[in-house]
């Protein structure tokens, strides 16, 4: 069952109660605030996981560490946000993540290094991707 997946009575608590809390505070531009909750999320549920396997738990994973990456992010920690998007993406591949990396490579001035994460964006479907391989790459004339 997924953290969304509820009766509407019910009163979210734990994981899920966690979740929507980081993402709020996230959202509300409390980086510090929001990284402290996606960091006790980790720790207490995600990294005593113990079926992998399970598609939508993989899902939700990678997009807590998907999230708490921005956090770092906004809070200019680079290498932080490199690593949790590296797990994000080892977990499940998702498209924003990639995206993200090509991101803060090409802020870094690495272009390079960035590339091969906006193929595999562009490849899951991601359009802005797609639109700057269009107009800054030969991509699509090979």
């Amino acid at each position: 069952m997924g953290i969304f997946n509820r009766k509407k009575e019910e009163k979210l608590t734990g994981e899920p109660a966690l979740f929507l809390m980081a993402a709020s505070l996230l959202q509300n531009g409390e980086h510090k605030k929001s990284l402290e909750v996606f960091d006790k999320l980790i720790s207490e549920y995600v990294s005593n996981r113990v079926n992998f396997n399970d598609s939508e738990i993989a899902e939700q994973d990678a997009m807590i560490y998907y999230n708490r990456s921005l956090a770092k992010y906004y809070l200019n920690d680079m290498q932080g946000a490199i690593d949790d998007l590296k797990i994000s993406v080892s977990i499940r591949e998702l498209k924003q993540a990639y995206y993200q990396l090509f991101v803060i490579y090409h802020n870094q001035n690495k272009p390079q290094e960035g590339i091969d994460y906006l193929v595999k964006s562009y490849k899951l479907g991601n359009k802005e991707a797609e639109n700057i391989l269009r107009e800054n790459t030969n991509y699509f004339n090979q």
